[in-house]
């Protein structure tokens, strides 16, 4: 969650739980430092793979 809100033009993230532990863990993301720089291009290339491995839908 703290990748998505770190987003260019994000201003919120709409988070789901089922389970009350999954909400917690929601609500300790948006609690954290910002990612630095490092952690953010880590994550841009994480995002990138699954965007080239099914980029129909790159949510799978």
């Amino acid at each position: 969650m703290r990748w998505v809100t770190q987003q260019p033009g994000i201003t919120s993230a709409i988070i789901v739980a089922s389970r009350p532990e999954q909400l917690d863990a929601n609500l300790r993301a948006a609690d954290m430092d910002k990612l630095t720089e490092q952690e953010l291009a880590f994550m841009d290339g994480a995002m990138l793979v699954m965007i080239v491995k099914n980029p129909i839908n790159p949510a799978i």
